[in-house]
């Protein structure tokens, strides 16, 4: 099909290209968009599949198996034919597009690339999880994290490449480029950014960017800058509050950026000069919502300079604001300026063209690559913070039996240690795996070669502050009581647990994530099979003496 021109367009096609529909506004209700055309599709799938979860092989993961990426294509194509346009199928896939399309694989975090200190494995990621989001029916990644956290930050937690500026643009604009060459759009989030000395979240609370406007050209626009520059094809808009650009209060809040003109028409298209599709991150947040509700929200959030709305809350979106354009609430040019960035994202990725081919499901040839580029990355990335008592390597003949200790509130990460039990199986070790440690420490040490403490902490994992608390902070007091010489610890998230939980740990490693490569690997690194990295991507200094 053409490009369609605005002109042949009626005002409520023009409208539905700003909105981005929920799944659950869609899936199972026939004829929604045909008659709510939204240009956009925020993409759940694993919703879609629950009685195949619960079957899934993958007990590890719990990912589907591979041939339901075709079934996830499937339903996009279908929603397709009630479309005059096709739609932009979105997801998030900061650790690989598993989260939304179930058989896809699950991929390291940022902070694993940038201990790995690498644009090619930057670029063979980036282009690895297009690829497999591309053949599942997805052709917009909500990715990747952008903003400069520097130190500690509680909704930054790995997300983020590095607290060096310059290495995590030289990073993200190669994990950039090969998405965009796999033909799928990147975005790079979250506009202004984040303070390094804010830990509020906004999904639930306002969270402010503290900097003054020198400080923040200086420590966080030029990241942004870099990848505008290098034609990232979006870029979304966070929650926080950024009083140096826009103090404006309403309702007794400050103006989240997402609601601000200054911040977005005037510093993000007009001074830095982004061409491209500006989204909000999802509207369902309190951080945004707690200033307004409905279809004003909607009005002003494009009034700002937003071109599309991430996750609408109101199924008849298109209809609350039409009706604002038709009452003059809502200039028809912003319509038409945030339609026409839209249909030029869609024909970049080549959605207008007659032979456009995407989709069709992932393979087996997709599968390995990917595989193959994550072990790559565990084998450059995974950090060692310390090894005092010169525990590594691991001896085959001594290490016979491993107890494996785990802390944390995430169960698939939990469910993902399965892959350090085979690991270790092969270098002929029996591993056994419990969650938390009690008083039964003495035994265990008495009747274990190794005990490995891991735990992992990252982003909504707690909800809220994260960090341990109530009955998982009480596995700590039994931690070393026995056994200090023949243990190790591992952090699977926060790369600063270490430091939080763990100093008194003799041996310490950071994984930087749970994919299945990283446990492998981890686990032959600890028997000497490559050297641990010292070249940590924040500011943790490893003790190896």
């Amino acid at each position: 099909m053409k490009k369609p021109r605005l002109q042949d367009m009626t005002l409520r096609e023009r409208i539905g290209q700003t909105g981005v529909a929920r799944t659950d506004h869609v899936y199972g209700h026939k004829g929604f968009l045909e008659k709510n055309p939204f240009g956009g599709l925020w993409t759940r799938h694993q919703h879609l599949f629950e009685s195949q979860v619960n079957n899934a092989e993958n007990k590890y993961s719990k990912g589907l198996d591979y041939r339901y990426t075709k079934v996830c294509d499937d339903w996009i194509k279908e929603l397709n034919s009630e479309l005059k346009i096709p739609i932009l199928a979105a997801i998030d896939a900061e650790t690989g597009a598993a989260g939304a399309i179930p058989g896809c694989s699950r991929m390291p975090t940022a902070a694993a690339l940038g201990a790995a200190h690498s644009e090619q494995l930057a670029y063979d990621l980036g282009y690895n999880v297009a690829t497999e989001a591309l053949a599942g029916g997805a052709n917009w990644i909500w990715g990747p994290v952008a903003d400069n956290a520097c130190m500690f930050s509680g909704i930054s937690l790995n997300r983020t490449p590095s607290c060096d500026m310059e290495l995590s643009a030289r990073l993200l604009k190669a994990e950039i480029a090969g998405m965009q060459k796999a033909g799928v759009a990147a975005t790079a989030k979250h506009f202004p950014g984040v303070d390094k000395r804010e830990y509020r979240d906004p999904h639930f609370s306002l969270a402010y960017i503290a900097y003054t406007m020198e400080e923040w050209w200086e420590y966080q626009a030029p990241l942004f800058q870099a990848l505008i520059d290098a034609g990232v094809y979006a870029v979304m808009v966070g929650h926080m509050a950024f009083p140096a650009a826009d103090d404006t209060v309403i309702n007794g809040e400050m103006l989240p950026a997402t609601l601000s003109y200054p911040i977005i028409t005037e510093i993000l298209k007009e001074k830095m000069g982004f061409q491209g599709v500006v989204v909000t991150d999802a509207v369902e947040m309190r951080g945004l919502n707690a200033i307004y509700q409905g279809k004003q929200l909607y009005v002003e959030l494009l009034k700002a300079g937003n071109d599309m709305i991430l996750g609408p809350n109101d199924p008849d979106y298109i209809d609350m604001l039409e009706e604002a354009v038709l009452a003059g609430e809502l200039p028809e040019e912003r319509i038409n300026d945030a339609c026409q960035r839209v249909l030029d994202m869609k024909e970049k990725l080549g959605l207008f063209d007659e032979d456009y081919t995407a989709g069709g499901g992932v393979t087996l040839e997709m599968l390995a690559r990917s595989a193959n580029t994550n072990r790559q990355i565990a084998r450059e990335g995974i950090s060692i913070l310390c090894d005092k008592g010169g525990l590594l390597p691991l001896s085959e003949e001594k290490v016979k039996k491993v107890m494996i200790s785990y802390v944390g509130y995430s169960e698939e990460a939990y469910e993902s240690l399965q892959y350090m039990v085979d690991a270790f199986a092969a270098h002929g070790a029996v591993a056994d795996v419990r969650k938390g440690m009690d008083g039964h420490i003495r035994h265990y040490a008495e009747e274990y070669d190794l005990i490995v403490y891991t735990a992992f902490i990252g982003p909504h994992s707690p909800f809220g502050y994260p960090y341990f608390v109530q009955d998982m902070m009480g596995a700590f007091n039994h931690v070393l009581t026995y056994g200090k010489e023949k243990s190790l610890g591992v952090s699977l998230g926060s790369p600063f647990l270490y430091h939080d939980f763990f100093a008194a740990m003799p041996t310490f490693l950071n994984t930087y994530g749970y994919c299945k490569e990283l446990l492998e690997e981890l686990v032959n690194g600890l028997y000497g099979a490559f050297p641990f990295n010292t070249e940590l991507p924040y500011p943790i200094r490893p003790e190896m003496n």
